[in-house]
């Protein structure tokens, strides 16, 4: 008994295939090794690299900021500053055995906002020879200054004191509802005048009026 094979051409095949839900395997037909040696019952599939598949990236998604809660901007405290400042000795005299002589200064505000405040609430206290000076002042404006000084009476020579100017404030001044008196720093309201300079000065005076 003789057997008839029936042979099926490519296009046939392909047909066939796609018929059966399998046209994915039919890619391999119409292959250039297939289309070139005829078809001989074995054709080569594209190969295939295993590994890991990378889902697409959105490169706008790399730079979009996490907006999240804000932290709140943190400004600079301002507040007024006084210190005291250029402290020299002027207008020396001599008088039944003792020297009179003024102390000047200026009380600068070195702060970032004016000081505001009544008179009663703030002064120099001059100290160093009995009795203490009280020198009282008033507002004084940002970068500005008002001057202050004292007049001190002492034997002169090497018994000569320091004399210290100290910013002295109303124990009650950061209660009374007024952040314009209120100081930054309290740590630089302190001056002093050394014994040295005043001693300078009365020996200059001196020998201007031919003491010594």
């Amino acid at each position: 008994m003789q057997t008839i094979s029936t042979i099926h051409t490519p296009a046939l095949l392909l047909h066939k295939l796609s018929i059966l839900g399998l046209a994915a395997l039919s890619v391999g037909l119409a292959s250039p090794a297939y289309a070139a040696g005829g078809f001989s019952g074995a054709y080569h599939q594209p190969l295939i690299k295993p590994g890991i598949i990378k889902p697409a990236v959105n490169k706008n998604q790399l730079f979009q900021k996490n907006l999240g809660v804000r932290a709140p901007l943190l400004r600079p405290r301002t507040c007024p500053d006084l210190v005291i400042q250029r402290l020299h000795v002027v207008n020396v005299q001599y008088n039944n055995g003792q020297y009179a002589f003024g102390v000047a200064g200026v009380v600068r505000n070195i702060g970032s906002a004016d000081y505001v405040s009544r008179p009663n609430q703030q002064s120099v206290v001059f100290s160093g020879v009995n009795p203490a000076r009280l020198l009282p002042f008033g507002n004084v404006r940002k970068g500005g200054s008002v001057q202050t000084g004292a007049v001190f009476r002492v034997p002169g020579g090497e018994f000569t004191p320091d004399i210290t100017a100290t910013l002295s404030f109303d124990p009650d001044i950061r209660m009374d509802k007024n952040t314009g008196n209120d100081e930054c720093n309290t740590r630089n309201n302190k001056a002093v005048l050394s014994r040295s300079v005043i001693n300078l000065a009365i020996n200059n005076y001196n020998r201007a009026h031919g003491r010594r």
